[in-house]
């Protein structure tokens, strides 16, 4: 993400498939922290995911921004153990003191679900 010719934040993303999208970090300038682009730029991201109907969001966390990926941005820690496997078997970037976490983007069913007018 950029402003005006300068670097404010920066996040790599891969896809594995329609299934998921791995972003294994995510930087913003100190000059810009606190600012609302952090946010700005993760629902970016998020729309984008949305739009190409990935199904799960994968990233990484330090423990010192744990909470603040589950209180503001609605990830929690993978639980699910076909979700476990699938991302075990992807060849993603892992780095030492992380903790994964994951967000449902895209669903199908929630989508069918939310089309059936109620009686």
């Amino acid at each position: 993400m950029e402003k005006d010719d300068t670097m404010i934040a920066a996040a790599p993303i891969r896809f594995y498939g329609k299934d998921i999208a791995e972003m294994p970090f995510f930087a913003t300038d100190e000059a810009f922290r606190g600012k609302g682009f952090c946010r700005l730029f993760i629902g970016l991201i998020e729309q984008f995911l949305l739009n190409l109907k990935v199904k799960q969001w994968i990233i990484s966390s330090t423990r010192e921004s744990l909470e603040m990926w589950k209180e503001k941005f609605n990830f929690d820690a993978i639980i699910d153990r076909g979700l476990k496997r699938k991302v075990a078997s992807c060849n993603m970037l892992v780095l030492p003191q992380v903790i994964r976490l994951h967000k449902k983007i895209y669903d199908v069913q929630d989508l069918n679900m939310a089309q059936i007018p109620e009686e």
